[in-house]
């Protein structure tokens, strides 16, 4: 409780949580997905009222990180070429542009969240992020930037503007097949029963 008030005070003074995804001090969402499923843990052995209330104060602050639409790129970009729809997923932090599928693991505290609350909207957004993140799954056939992905795996990221590559498409899925995006789907999975 002390640790969960020491944080939570923060994000309360600050407005914002930080953490070190490129090994620096930096706003972003990550740090904040432990103070939500923390506030949803201790309303479960505490039952006080006010963890719910934090829960969703800590989901609207994720909810700024959501692309609540799908953009649209030029016809020579790889959201195009393979598909892929920025609706329902998320930036990583103010010094990493990219989309990611981190999102996906607070799929089951958005979702526990509507049924505390009775609002509807956090089951909403759960599902959008479910579906963004099960994107681009390959399975042994799925071809990306001239190299077979393997069954089961995801590129980490999307690139969705010019992040310092030059000449290089602007809007394209990075190269970079993490473990993580299967672990969280994984894990998700395993605690909903639908």
């Amino acid at each position: 409780i002390k640790a969960f008030d020491y944080y939570y005070s923060e994000f309360e003074r600050l407005g914002y949580t930080t953490a070190g995804a490129l090994d620096t001090w930096c706003i972003d969402k990550e740090s904040s997905m432990p103070l939500l499923r923390s506030a949803l843990m201790l309303y479960d052995v505490v039952g006080n009222q006010s963890y719910v209330d934090k829960a969703e104060d800590i989901s609207y602050y994720l909810s700024t990180w959501m692309w609540h639409y799908k953009s649209c790129y030029d016809e020579d970009g790889d959201a195009v070429r393979y598909g892929y729809n920025t609706f329902g997923a998320t930036s990583v932090s103010t010094q990493h542009h990219h989309l990611d599928v981190y999102a996906i693991m607070w799929v089951p505290e958005w979702i526990r969240l509507a049924e505390l609350t009775g609002n509807e909207m956090w089951r909403e957004k759960a599902l959008a992020v479910w579906t963004n993140g099960c994107q681009l799954l390959s399975d042994g056939t799925l071809e990306i930037d001239g190299r077979i992905r393997p069954v089961g795996s995801q590129n980490e990221a999307f690139f969705n503007c010019n992040w310092n590559f030059g000449d290089r498409n602007r809007n394209r899925i990075n190269n970079w097949l993490v473990a993580w995006p299967g672990a969280f789907r994984l894990e998700t999975l395993r605690t909903l029963s639908d």
